[in-house]
């Protein structure tokens, strides 16, 4: 399962131009990813776009929500650590993480990932 996961993936996150490497991607291949933290991932103006959407990102790392499987938790946290994430918040179901870009796009084709998304912030 790890090398699924970290197939192409390059932990450096500093102003690399294309965060997800030399992969021919789009939304389709990400159905498990929501589509502003996909345009992230592939925008070459990361930070007006991460700030114009209200997403937590700086210096390659964003963070995110996973919903998963409640029976895929330890997976979900073995996955997260594997690539570096931090975890910040770990309830039943949900989990905010803090990662990289690339670590995002491999974990939002983790076959026990439900959904990946920026976590809802109050007004």
């Amino acid at each position: 399962m790890l090398g699924i996961l970290l197939a192409g993936c390059d932990q450096t996150p500093a102003n690399n131009p294309n965060p997800i490497g030399n992969i021919d991607a789009s939304p389709e291949d990400y159905p498990y990813l929501q589509e502003q933290l996909f345009q992230l991932a592939t925008s070459d103006n990361r930070e007006p776009f991460a700030a114009l959407h209200r997403i937590d990102y700086e210096t390659g790392e964003v963070t995110v929500v996973i919903e998963y499987a409640r029976d895929a938790q330890e997976d979900i946290r073995w996955a997260v650590q594997a690539l570096n994430g931090e975890i910040q918040v770990d309830l039943e179901g949900t989990m905010q993480t803090r990662l990289t870009l690339q670590a995002m796009m491999s974990l939002a084709q983790h076959p026990r990932i439900n959904f990946v998304r920026v976590p809802v912030r109050v007004r």
